[in-house]
């Protein structure tokens, strides 16, 4: 079995997966296998990629969104036995660059054995990634991260998911009871810590996403715009923060991802050097 899993979220678009899966195994098929996992697409859009395929009903007409798409994923490894060292999770609107970054990654994760997810840099983050300019470094990172592309230790997902059945729409790897997915990346990210594992983001190799896509292929993924998915997912995810933790915004959530870094490197000074 290689070290590495890749599995693409996507939504009716086969023309897209095609162009990410040929990138990635053109340059990293010595060490990741891929899955696609199918939110709830059409039949006729399944490609020839070993395919995850939410076809439920409510899959076919709602999707599911990132964090129940990747739960769906994860459970489906699961129940398969494929148990991979590191799994790459990325949603639809990812674009690597033309060169080998799982074996990149694996490096990095590799020579730091307390990395529990990382990150390729996406330089359109702003102020986020002044600190990377000009250099090829990876920092554990304390500020919210959209899940875009993350490799995950699988060691570091079992301490998440200890002890819960596998499921896609309960709390699994995310919290699948937030549809829209409003603030679960920054939830992972602190969960991560509180388990003793670092959040990176790494310069070694970066990422795109492809903001338009959605707006552009809305009506053939059958989902929402992006304007209205922006909508949307601000009104539940305040709905999520208030039933679970009590807060009005994502401020309070933040603030419990930096309390739970700083407490990490309290216990673990041997990491300081990863400090953002």
């Amino acid at each position: 079995m290689k070290r590495s899993c890749t599995l693409l979220l996507q939504r009716n678009l086969p023309n897209i997966t095609e162009k990410f899966a040929e990138n990635l195994l053109r340059h990293n098929s010595n060490v990741t296998d891929l899955y696609v996992i199918e939110s709830g697409s059409d039949d006729k859009n399944i490609t020839r990629y070993e395919t995850f395929h939410a076809d439920w009903e409510d899959a076919r007409v709602n999707g599911l969104r990132t964090g129940r798409g990747f739960n769906f994923g994860l459970k489906s490894l699961i129940e398969k036995g494929l148990d991979y060292e590191f799994i790459m999770m990325a949603t639809g609107d990812t674009q690597l660059p033309e060169e080998p970054v799982v074996e990149m990654l694996i490096d990095e994760m590799d020579r730091a054995p307390k990395v529990g997810i990382i990150s390729p840099i996406v330089w359109s983050w702003n102020e986020r990634v002044t600190s990377f300019i000009g250099k090829k470094t990876t920092k554990a990172m304390y500020i919210p991260i959209p899940h875009i592309c993350w490799m995950f230790r699988r060691e570091a997902i079992n301490d998440i998911i200890l002890e819960k059945n596998p499921s896609v729409y309960d709390d699994f790897l995310y919290d699948g009871t937030n549809f829209r997915c409003y603030g679960v990346d920054t939830e992972l990210m602190m969960r991560m810590y509180m388990n003793d594992w670092m959040f990176c983001v790494t310069s070694v190799t970066s990422q795109k996403e492809d903001y338009e896509l959605t707006d552009r292929n809305y009506k053939k993924m059958k989902t929402d715009s992006h304007s209205d998915h922006r909508r949307l997912m601000w009104e539940e995810g305040l709905g999520w923060f208030e039933r679970k933790y009590g807060f009005k915004d994502k401020h309070g959530l933040t603030s419990l991802l930096q309390k739970e870094y700083i407490s990490f490197f309290n216990r673990n000074p041997e990491a300081s050097s990863f400090v953002y």
